[in-house]
């Protein structure tokens, strides 16, 4: 069994933010601080190094990790909480769309189609709105998320010469997606609501984690090179604009 130190949380004021990180000392020549998804902080050091000498090297970089912890809150889905009545918008694809009901008819079976502006669902009762709607979204990112993940996929293997190990479409919790150790890239299926644009600077984003798993500068600039826009697509993305 490998004996782990406790880590310790200490903090510190950066203007109107507080900068909460924990201190994990083993044995280790370079401190070294990273910021993870889930936007804790982590600041990895030598035995032989002081609180007041990490203290120190955070407030050094405090810039940079506010920046950090700015670059993952934009990855935090901002959800309007639906009632799914009549006459209530849904957004499909950066478009929004009105929701139409119409009764269910005798020997008809309840439906969900987009026409024209209109999500229009026939069932029996208001109660089958809600259920009818999400399948259909659910169906729906499903096949475009993997369509528009496609041709990325081909492009870094034929550029980098790397591709995910899979590539799968599924709910996840105050992210947009996600690329593990081992290359499983995973989209949260709620980018269906967003344009193609900002849909694949996700798929962007994580596929450049195949190459590089930080989000340091070489990640943005191999980002920025794929997408020469992608801090326009992300900010939209984060504003939901």
């Amino acid at each position: 069994m490998v004996y782990t130190p406790p880590a310790h949380l200490h903090s510190y004021q950066y203007g109107n933010t507080c900068i909460r990180y924990t201190i994990v000392r083993s044995e280790r020549k370079h401190l070294r601080i990273s910021v993870h998804p889930d936007r804790s902080i982590e600041v990895r050091c030598p035995e032989g190094i002081s609180n007041e000498e990490v203290t120190e090297t955070v407030k050094r970089r405090a810039a940079w990790i506010i920046d950090q912890l700015d670059f993952f809150l934009s990855f935090e889905p901002r959800y309007t909480l639906k009632q799914y009545v009549p006459g209530e918008t849904h957004r499909y694809l950066g478009r929004q769309y009105r929701l139409r009901w119409i009764p269910l008819e005798d020997n008809s079976q309840p439906s969900c189609a987009l026409r024209g502006p209109f999500f229009e669902i026939t069932c029996a009762t208001r109660e089958e709105l809600r259920p009818l709607l999400k399948a259909w979204f659910k169906e729906k990112a499903e096949k475009r998320l993997q369509a528009f993940a496609k041709t990325w996929v081909a492009y870094f293997k034929e550029v980098h010469g790397v591709e995910p190990s899979s590539l799968t479409v599924r709910p996840i919790k105050n992210r947009w997606g996600t690329c593990t150790p081992s290359g499983k890239v995973v989209l949260n299926p709620r980018l269906i609501h967003h344009r193609r644009a900002e849909i694949e600077y996700v798929i962007v984003h994580e596929l450049c984690h195949l190459l590089i798993h930080n989000h340091g500068r070489k990640f943005v600039d191999l980002l920025r090179r794929t997408l020469p826009d992608f801090e326009e697509r992300k900010g939209r993305l984060e504003y939901g604009v």
